[in-house]
């Protein structure tokens, strides 16, 4: 099974506007690890790692982008398995660019997450 359709089928997401603004409702709906329980911060972070990919500013089918990293801090553990990710990305004339996303579930605020990001054109 190809990366993508793995992260597709890994990861519900639910847009709050069309067109895709980087407002999504996600949940992961799959254990990280088969036959573990999946702790609220690991959902946590396996969708925080999705905001890149959520709030591109230029179309995926033509541009990469790339995060040298994920910085996830947490606030405190969302209750539930559904997360708002409030994504947004800004790309410098260099390629280089940043993602920043806040996290938040029915109670409020969970966590920022922030990646540094190369982005360059596929192929």
């Amino acid at each position: 099974m190809g990366l993508r359709l793995r992260h597709r089928l890994a990861i519900r997401h639910r847009w709050v506007q069309r067109p895709r603004t980087g407002t999504c409702l996600v949940a992961a709906s799959d254990p990280l690890v088969d036959g573990e329980t999946t702790s609220p911060a690991q959902r946590l972070l396996v969708v925080g790692g999705s905001a890149n990919g959520l709030s591109g500013e230029l179309p995926l089918a033509k541009w990469l982008f790339i995060p040298s990293t994920t910085t996830a801090t947490i606030q405190r553990p969302p209750a539930g398995d559904w997360m708002l990710l409030d994504a947004r990305t800004t790309i410098g004339p260099d390629g280089i660019g940043l993602t920043q996303a806040a996290m938040l579930d029915h109670q409020g605020f969970c966590a920022s997450i922030n990646q540094p990001l190369l982005v360059t054109p596929r192929g």
